[in-house]
């Protein structure tokens, strides 16, 4: 009997530290991803996005705004002690946070809380215990108000897609494969964040400590096939590394040439919107009649590199009618005489 009981007591316990290092599953997955509406990696960009607009911002500039999913009325619904802990947090964030980019320099912030239990306060402050209490004071506000319209939006958004993508994943990426002349290099699936919010592009991949894409579900080409040509694009920085066959190519091409002008340091990004949009569309254009619009047109991305001549050059790559160096070739040519 004795033994018994102390079995019972060790299973609770042993369930209740379970319980308390409970973290987010995926909430999708393909072949190629898995999807993820992260909690306190939604708060983290909340809060990043309430301190800096930077991607409203951007949206407006582009003549469009952030989906509406009545956030507005929830804001006007919190209490006074709610709004004060939400001002708090956000204050943090404009002073301490947002002069650090999403990208680059947060990275062991944004694994740090992937790794954090869902159900419960941060109790971990590798970073400061300053930090660590302003999420969870942050947390007491959002978990009730903001996370369930943030969560069911994020799950929408993926819900609607996911048919689509599971169909042009296989195809899309063996397109990839050969147009950047290197494998898919990871037999992991990679992680995609969907948040409500991300960064001022709506969208970013970050490479370092790891692999992982981030997806904003309040940005409105989401609800159209631009939300296909988004995830592709950015698993596609994949194919477009640092070291890889590409940009590599680009830089030794560049040089053998001795051009004078300056190195184009964004070719290779303004390639992989032309290439990776040619191959979204034919995709989605073998399931339906929908006619898709390039995102480097719909957002005149790169309109320095987007010319008539670039885009000839990289239709003729894309069609196999001519090889990688004859194009970079021609793409740096003009540039050099522009």
């Amino acid at each position: 009997m004795k033994c018994s009981i102390l079995f019972l007591i060790s299973l609770v316990i042993n369930c209740s530290a379970f319980s308390q290092n409970k973290t987010n599953t995926s909430i999708a997955e393909t072949d190629y991803f898995e999807f993820y509406s992260d909690y306190w990696i939604n708060l983290h960009h909340f809060l990043f996005q309430k301190a800096s607009s930077d991607q409203e911002k951007r949206i407006q500039e582009d003549g469009h705004r952030l989906l509406d999913i009545n956030e507005a009325v929830v804001y006007k619904n919190l209490n006074d002690k709610q709004a004060k802990k939400l001002t708090e947090a956000i204050t943090y964030y404009k002073k301490n946070i947002i002069d650090r980019s999403l990208h680059r320099r947060l990275g062991r912030e944004r694994v740090w809380l992937q790794k954090q239990p869902i159900d419960q306060p941060i109790t971990d402050t590798l970073f400061s215990k300053r930090y660590t209490k302003i999420l969870n004071q942050a947390s007491e506000v959002y978990r009730t108000t903001f996370w369930p319209i943030h969560t069911k939006q994020n799950k929408q958004v993926i819900t609607k897609h996911l048919s689509t993508i599971k169909k042009l994943e296989a195809n899309v990426f063996s397109k990839m494969v050969k147009l950047t002349l290197t494998d898919w290099p990871t037999k992991t699936k990679v992680r995609v964040d969907l948040t409500a919010y991300a960064n001022y592009a709506g969208a970013y991949t970050p490479t370092r400590p790891k692999f992982n894409l981030f997806i904003s579900t309040l940005d409105p080409r989401i609800e159209s096939t631009a939300g296909i040509e988004i995830l592709f694009h950015e698993g596609s920085h994949l194919f477009f590394r640092y070291g890889g066959p590409y940009r590599e190519g680009i830089s030794k091409i560049f040089n053998k040439k001795g051009l004078k002008i300056k190195y184009p340091g964004h070719l290779w990004h303004a390639s992989m919107f032309y290439l990776c949009g040619r191959v979204v569309q034919d995709e989605l254009k073998k399931l339906d009649s929908t006619t898709h619009q390039l995102i480097i047109d719909s957002r005149n991305v790169y309109s320095n590199y987007n010319t008539p001549k670039f885009r000839k050059a990289l239709e003729s790559y894309y069609q196999n009618e001519h090889d990688f160096e004859t194009t970079i070739i021609k793409l740096l040519d003009n540039l050099n005489s522009q």
